[in-house]
């Protein structure tokens, strides 16, 4: 049952893409009903019904997927009703209501935790309490008649901005993503990840990084993307000789940054664009060169590691490379023959969105068109017309369109969440407030005020999906950034990195806490690596408020891209003491001072002369190595 609701789910979700067969809000009842009945459902095969909790737990669930289909079902067919109807609703319509906001929260805390839900019972506590709160907290509250109104009855909340765009424009590029997965994307990303498997030092590694930059993109998971492709690449770097804590830190830290990746970045680019009403276009342009030098720090990072460790590894060939499929990490030579209908449907994705400029429903829907059709016309081509390969790329279509509405169901519940927080925020002035305190702490000092943003960032990412966490920080810290008299975009990339970041930052990190499992580490020793791995990410986000040429391109663009990069690969250098060989403590402290300078100091006279100092030390060091006997250590290094 639960296969047929999913795949029942991704096939609407479709439909609805293509068609548009009602408005926006209507479609949103139902794709949010049906997800979080599939929620419940995916539930009930976890319980342990043998237990008396358990039999407590199975009914109570299966009441709330009943309760579920039954008020989602009641709200849609009597839309237009609800619609035309103001402040005239039957008692019963309140309590099935009120009862579906209780639905709603504690899927959301089934799914993502207690934190979450904190925070709305605080919220309903702001709401409803208004008359009684001190100071400038004071509003004039709602009772919970008002509550359910505005956020079910009136056809809001839970159906308001925010989750109208999950349940079309994120939906569809989760269904896209699932279907990539089903068709083996893993096995492609691999194949790519591969060729640096023949270049670089600890290859494995840097395969770890490839393949969570493209993963991540399409998944929009740091912790996804770190189970999935750290159950591969976190037991191979630990065979190469790479100590299990760093192994863990590196496949956490780069699956931390698909999601700022375009084109796709996890589905957030197609939230901001509706957020900030900018073309997507728009949004990508501005996305790009963060997201590169994001991912080049980390493969710096990883090669000093790779340096300082001694690790060399050239897998390409070894066995142990191959996977249960019999698939070698590095790349079956036949992975990319058999995976042409996935380049070529990505290919078409980035074409309608970058190049004709179609909104992202449309783009996806081509996309998807493109990648099951041509998977069925390749694959049978490649069977040499064999019939039973059209049954497994059947089979492969019905287990991506059920890996789609998987990752939709939980997505929609926190959405829903998220739509109710929104109301209650704005049943008074807490925003606003925030913003005003925000600005009176920072002193007038830009700075300061991005520093309290991006802790506050972090604290509001922690454990949230992609998208879950960027709407959190915009609608309360970016505010604060924008009355500073910052463009909208400054503020909302600014804050969304930081929300991404949380993944690292402990106590939470959930992509260290996964990561740490699977490579069978310490937690703290995990989440230290990883955050001293990606130092120079935690200043990125600095750099493109200060040189704000990195997202708004201009004729410096290339200027500051390329001394913003070696700034941040001297932040490496320096933490790591080392560079082909160990620093000496005054060029240590040499390349470290030129990198902050260059990160923090808006002049192009000045970052052009940081960075050379960063180029010379690096020459410098390489030549020395080229002259040092392997086991000698430099005076003056640590």
């Amino acid at each position: 049952m639960t296969s047929l609701v999913a795949v029942g789910l991704t096939a609407y979700l479709i439909l609805y893409a293509y068609g548009f067969y009602w408005d926006r809000t209507q479609h949103t009842v139902l794709a949010m009903g049906w997800g979080i009945a599939l929620y419940h459902l995916m539930y009930l095969m976890t319980v342990d019904r043998d237990s008396l909790r358990g039999k407590l737990d199975f009914t109570v669930t299966s009441a709330m997927f009943v309760g579920t289909v039954a008020f989602t079902a009641y709200i849609f067919l009597n839309y237009e009703g609800l619609r035309n109807r103001l402040l005239d609703y039957a008692p019963f319509e309140y309590l099935l209501a009120g009862l579906l906001l209780l639905i709603i929260v504690e899927a959301t805390r089934r799914a993502y935790g207690n934190p979450f839900v904190a925070v709305i019972v605080v919220f309903v506590g702001y709401a409803y309490f208004g008359e009684s709160l001190p100071g400038w907290l004071a509003h004039s509250g709602i009772d919970v008649q008002r509550l359910i109104e505005i956020n079910v009855l009136t056809l809001d909340g839970i159906y308001g901005t925010v989750p109208r765009v999950g349940t079309t424009w994120v939906a569809i590029f989760l269904v896209y993503a699932g279907l990539l997965e089903g068709y083996g994307a893993l096995n492609m990303v691999f194949a790519a990840g591969g060729a640096a498997e023949k270049r670089f030092r600890a290859g494995t590694a840097q395969t770890a990084v490839v393949a969570s930059l493209l993963m991540g993109s399409i998944n929009g998971s740091a912790v996804a993307n770190t189970a999935t492709t750290g159950s591969f690449t976190i037991p191979l770097m630990k065979e190469r000789g790479i100590r299990s804590s760093t192994a863990a830190a590196i496949e956490s830290a780069a699956s931390s940054g698909g999601q700022v990746m375009p084109p796709i970045m996890g589905a957030a680019a197609f939230v901001m664009a509706g957020i900030l009403n900018l073309p997507y276009i728009d949004v990508l342009l501005f996305a790009l060169l963060p997201a590169l030098l994001f991912y080049l720090s980390i493969a710096v990072s990883v090669q000093v590691v790779s340096l300082k460790q001694d690790i060399i590894d050239n897998p390409g060939s070894a066995e142990s490379d191959a996977d249960g499929d019999g698939n070698a990490l590095g790349g079956d030579p036949g992975t990319f023959r058999r995976g042409l209908p996935l380049v070529v449907s990505v290919a078409v994705l980035v074409y309608y969105l970058a190049v004709a400029q179609l909104s992202p429903l449309p783009s996806a829907i081509r996309a998807i068109g493109v990648l099951v059709a041509g998977q069925f016309l390749w694959q049978f081509y490649l069977s040499g017309f064999d019939a039973a390969s059209l049954r497994k790329t059947a089979g492969a279509t019905v287990q991506g369109l059920q890996i789609g509405a998987v990752s939709n169901a939980p997505i929609f519940a926190v959405l829903g969440s998220i739509g109710i927080l929104i109301n209650l925020i704005n049943v008074g002035s807490f925003t606003r407030l925030l913003t005003f305190a925000m600005l009176d702490q920072s002193g007038g000092s830009l700075l300061i005020l991005l520093f309290f943003a991006m802790i506050m960032s972090i604290m509001f990412g922690m454990g949230m999906p992609t998208v879950a966490a960027y709407i959190l920080v915009a609608i309360f810290i970016g505010p604060a950034i924008v009355e500073f008299g910052l463009d909208q975009i400054y503020a909302h990339m600014f804050v969304f990195y930081f929300a991404i970041l949380s993944a690292l930052t402990p106590p939470v990190a959930l992509g260290c806490a996964v990561a740490c499992k699977i490579a069978d580490t310490g937690f703290l020793r995990t989440c230290w690596d990883a955050m001293k791995m990606a130092l120079p990410v935690f200043l990125l986000p600095y750099t493109f408020v200060i040189h704000r040429n990195l997202l708004v391109w201009d004729a410096m663009t290339p200027v500051v891209f390329v001394t913003i990069a070696l700034a941040l690969f001297g932040v490496s250098f320096a933490v790591y003491n080392h560079i082909f060989q160990p620093l000496r403590l005054p060029v240590r402290l040499l390349v470290g001072v030129a990198a902050l300078v260059v990160l923090f100091v808006p002049n192009s006279a000045v970052s052009v002369l940081g960075a050379m100092v960063i180029l010379t030390v690096f020459g410098l060091n390489y030549v020395e190595s080229k002259e040092t006997p392997i086991g000698r250590s430099l005076p003056g290094s640590s």
